[in-house]
């Protein structure tokens, strides 16, 4: 069990090193190049970022766990709601952080990330991939 624990992290850690990757080039790139606001661009970016992180996670980061069956549809609809109030948690602290304190808004999203970071890992690796999750179902 510690094993795969300890995998999930790792993969859950490598993902959100590329999401985050994602998310500060992308929301640099509309905001730099196509003159888009930034909290328009992260906006974007974070919708964008909502298909990619759950496709990953159900195949890559969670793979023995999401095989199939019915919890496909249980995981999606827990991934869609609970990614929704994150999401709208970054973007509250994102524009509290930015346009409250007008802290740079690159500055911004490493904040904003690196404490969901944290929060996200402990809640999917519980509720919505995890063993609790998996006991969900089975017992149904």
């Amino acid at each position: 069990m510690r094993i795969k624990q300890a995998g999930s992290l790792f993969r859950f850690g490598r993902l959100s090193i590329l999401s985050f990757a994602i998310n500060l080039g992308l929301t640099i790139t509309l905001h730099e190049w196509f003159g888009l606001s930034t909290t328009l661009s992260f906006a974007m970016t974070i919708l964008f970022l909502y298909v990619f992180n759950f496709v990953a996670m159900r195949f890559y980061v969670f793979p023995a766990i999401t095989v199939g069956g019915p919890g496909v549809i249980k995981q999606a609809t827990g991934f869609l709601i609970s990614s929704a109030v994150f999401r709208a948690v970054d973007y509250g602290a994102f524009l509290f952080l930015h346009s409250v304190f007008g802290i740079y808004y690159i500055a911004t999203i490493i904040i904003v990330t690196g404490i969901s970071f944290i929060a996200k890992y402990f809640f999917y690796n519980r509720w919505i991939f995890g063993t609790t999750a998996v006991k969900v179902v089975e017992h149904r």
